[in-house]
């Protein structure tokens, strides 16, 4: 279901890019997850395991900011980087959707899009997946500069060389690595 997804945003050859759990309590502020504009573009899918609702932490989304170049988004993008929020409205109170999920709910998301959460209780659990696009040509070296500016490393990301990801792992899997593995460096300089 995940590859499906992934897939009919990205194409087959999607790439993955990285994954986290994260354990939130209380706020998280506008913001969007990549530089602006967007040098290539990235889908976050957000798995969650409680039940969240508009006041209690639920992702809050603004539609439309994603779209670099584009009035509405640019204003957007210039008023969260001023904080002046359509003016000086406290975060929660900014006009976006909030998406309510329950446990095993699935949200994806371009990387680009203004997002927070509000209200957040003693819990708020959340597995990501973020994948990116095969790139070619001047893409690449936008991917690279990515891969350098998180500063993983092969060790970071798969364990290696026998990390649990890669043991093992069938053609399709490795596929969907494939730019991941050829770019990540396997130390920092």
């Amino acid at each position: 279901r995940v590859a499906g997804i992934a897939e009919s945003l990205l194409g087959e050859e999607f790439q993955y890019w990285n994954s986290d759990g994260n354990y939130y309590v209380g706020d998280t502020p506008w913001h969007s997850d990549i530089a602006w504009p967007e040098p290539i573009r990235f889908y976050k899918m957000a798995i969650y395991l409680d039940p969240l609702t508009r006041d209690s932490g639920a992702l809050r989304v603004i539609p439309g900011s994603h779209r670099c170049g584009e009035g509405f988004a640019e204003t957007v993008h210039v008023q969260l980087a001023e904080r002046k929020c359509w003016g000086g409205l406290h975060g929660s109170d900014v006009p976006a959707v909030a998406l309510e999920t329950q446990p095993g709910d699935l949200v994806m998301f371009n990387h680009s899009t203004k997002h927070s959460a509000w209200g957040g209780n003693e819990k708020r659990r959340m597995f990501t997946i973020v994948f990116t696009g095969k790139h070619t040509g001047k893409a690449v070296e936008h991917f690279k500069e990515v891969v350098q500016s998180h500063r993983y490393t092969k060790q970071d990301v798969f364990g290696v060389p026998d990390g649990p990801m890669l043991v093992g792992a069938p053609p399709e899997r490795l596929r969907h690595l494939s730019q991941l593995l050829e770019h990540i460096p396997a130390t920092l300089t």
